[in-house]
C-alpha cells in the first residue's frame, strides 16, 4: 500500500470517528472540522394549541403566575362595565357635599397644596395635582424632587382607603406636627388618619383588605381609587366653573415640554 494511499484511508478512518463522536453527543451538537464539539442553539418549536372557544393558549417562554383563561365573552364585558357604572355612581352619590364644601374652602384658603398617596391612591392624586395646577393654585405631588418643604398653613391632601397606608400616616404626622392642614379621603373616619385630619371626604368604598364584597364587587381598592379621582374631578369642576376663568386661560398653564 502506498503512502498516499495509507493517508487517505487514516483520514476516512479519522472522519468516521468524528461523526461518530457527532452522533454520541446529540442532535444539539455538532462537530467542527478539528474535531472539536460545538453546542447547536435549540430549535424552538411552538405547537399550535387551542382553547374550547377556538381561541389560541398561552406559549410564552417566559412563566407566569396567571392560569390560562380564555379573553372574556361580550356580555361578560358588559356586565362588568355596568358594575362599575353603577358602584361609582352609588358611590359618589353618597358623597356628604357639606364635605366637600369644606375641602373646597381648604384648597382655596391654602397658600400651597401638597398631595400623596400610595399606590394606585397616589396616582389619582397625581391627576387632581394636575387639575389645580390649571385652576393656578400652587400644587405639589410630594416625594417629587422638586418639591419644596411643607410649611405652616399649607394644606396636605392624602388619600387612604383604611385610613391606616403606613407612608400616609407618616406624611400626615409631619404635616401635624409642622402646622400644616390636613385633608384625608379615606372610608374610615375613625381610623388613625381619619383622627389626625382637620377635614375628611368619606367614600362608601371598599379598602384594598375587604375580600368580602360587602361595599364593592370590584377587586380590591378598584372602586375608592376611582372616586378619589372621581370626587375631586367634580370639586375641580365645581371650582373651574364659580370662577371667572375660561378654559383657554386654563390650558396656558398646561405643560408644553410634552
Amino acid at each position: 500500500m502506498s503512502g498516499k494511499t495509507r493517508a487517505k484511508r487514516e483520514d476516512g478512518l479519522k472522519a468516521r470517528a468524528i461523526l461518530a463522536q457527532g452522533n454520541a453527543l446529540g442532535p444539539d451538537h455538532t462537530i467542527t472540522p478539528r474535531g472539536h464539539p460545538t453546542i447547536r442553539s435549540p430549535t424552538v418549536r411552538i405547537r399550535a394549541l387551542t382553547t374550547d372557544r377556538g381561541w389560541p393558549k398561552r406559549t410564552s417562554p417566559h412563566p407566569t403566575n396567571m392560569p390560562h383563561q380564555a379573553p372574556p365573552e361580550t356580555n361578560d364585558l358588559t356586565t362588568a362595565r355596568t358594575l362599575l357604572l353603577e358602584e361609582v355612581q352609588t358611590t359618589l352619590n353618597a358623597v356628604d357635599p357639606t364635605q366637600l364644601q369644606t375641602a373646597a374652602d381648604l384648597i382655596l384658603t391654602s397658600p400651597r397644596i401638597f398631595l400623596y398617596g400610595a399606590g394606585r391612591s397616589g396616582l389619582a392624586l397625581k391627576m387632581v395635582a394636575m387639575r389645580l395646577m390649571h385652576l393656578g393654585l400652587q400644587a405639589y405631588v410630594a416625594g417629587e424632587t422638586t418639591t419644596p418643604s411643607l410649611a405652616t398653613g399649607d394644606l396636605l391632601l392624602v388619600a387612604s382607603a383604611s385610613g391606616t397606608t403606613t407612608s400616609v400616616l407618616n406624611a400626615a404626622e409631619i404635616a401635624k406636627k409642622t402646622g400644616a392642614k390636613i385633608l384625608a379621603i379615606t372610608t374610615a373616619p375613625a381610623s388613625k388618619l381619619g383622627q389626625l385630619a382637620d377635614a375628611i371626604v368619606l367614600l362608601p368604598a371598599a379598602s384594598k383588605s375587604d375580600t368580602a364584597e360587602r361595599a364593592s364587587q370590584q377587586y380590591a381598592g378598584s372602586l375608592f381609587e376611582q372616586a378619589v379621582l372621581l370626587v375631586m374631578d367634580t370639586l375641580f369642576h365645581a371650582l373651574w366653573k364659580s370662577g371667572p376663568q375660561t378654559s383657554e386661560e386654563l390650558l396656558k398653564r398646561h405643560a408644553n415640554l410634552e
